[in-house]
């Protein structure tokens, strides 16, 4: 974070690695701007990244950016921004420590973010020639995929009725990207949130979750009907929800 920014600021941010065997696999660094509701990343646009490094297998890698005074957040936001630095190694599963340091030509701090959303477990699925209904431009949309998105019981009144959340739908094969987006509609029937329809790897929407307009149903839709492939759905929120495959169908 940054405060009374008036020009753009030159920033070098520095990742460096206990393991230097190549064995642990490549690291890299992604710089990313945020103006989603948490303090954490939870999806990317491509207008999102500012700057990512090479994924290297040394020790150490660097990134140089100039940040634009638009990014960094001010009295006059109406939305959360922050810009976000994700240091992360090429392939999951690694373990190893790490030292990040940022160099700028302006104060700046370099917090860890502390306050992360609640997520739910990955669901894994696919569209078939059988069940991709396609928008809502067809009249077959029901038949795609659905979810249950629900949250437990409330247990005290310092629960709250509701928060924000924000769904998502991604594509594992980079290959083979589909034109996807998504419904999540209230037990009144009521759509409550969209994926904006997009030919890229994931769509995301935000929502204010309400115990009382749940469980949701949580369409994944491909923009046309009888496609075929794979995808990923998941929920962060600031508070837990459960997102389970529904037993059947809506049609």
């Amino acid at each position: 974070t940054a405060t009374d920014v008036t020009h753009p600021i030159r920033v070098l941010i520095q990742l460096q690695r206990q393991q230097s065997d190549p064995d642990y696999g490549a690291i890299g660094i992604y710089v990313l701007a945020n103006n989603g509701p948490a303090e954490e990343k939870l999806g990317v646009c491509d207008g999102d990244v500012l700057a990512r490094s090479e994924f290297v297998t040394a020790n150490e890698t660097l990134v140089e950016l100039v940040v634009p005074t638009n990014v960094w957040p001010s009295s006059s936001d109406s939305g959360v921004k922050h810009v976000v630095v994700v240091p992360c190694t090429y392939e999951p599963g690694i373990v190893d420590t790490f030292t990040l340091t940022v160099y700028a030509d302006h104060n700046i701090s370099l917090v860890p973010i502390s306050n992360r959303w609640s997520v739910t477990r990955a669901l894994s699925s696919c569209w078939s020639v059988q069940n991709s209904g396609g928008c809502r431009n067809y009249e077959t949309w029901q038949k795609n995929p659905s979810f249950t998105l629900s949250c437990p019981p409330s247990r005290s009144n310092d629960q709250p009725s509701s928060w924000s959340a924000m769904c998502i739908v991604s594509q594992p094969d980079p290959e083979h990207i589909l034109p996807i987006g998504f419904y999540v509609i209230d037990t009144t029937g009521r759509t409550r949130c969209k994926g904006t329809f997009s030919l890229a790897p994931e769509v995301f929407g935000q929502m204010t979750f309400r115990r009382d307009e749940a469980p949701y149903t949580f369409y994944a839709c491909t923009f046309n009907p009888g496609l075929a492939g794979d995808f990923n759905v998941q929920v962060f929120s600031e508070y837990p929800c459960t997102l389970e495959p529904c037993h059947s169908p809506r049609r």
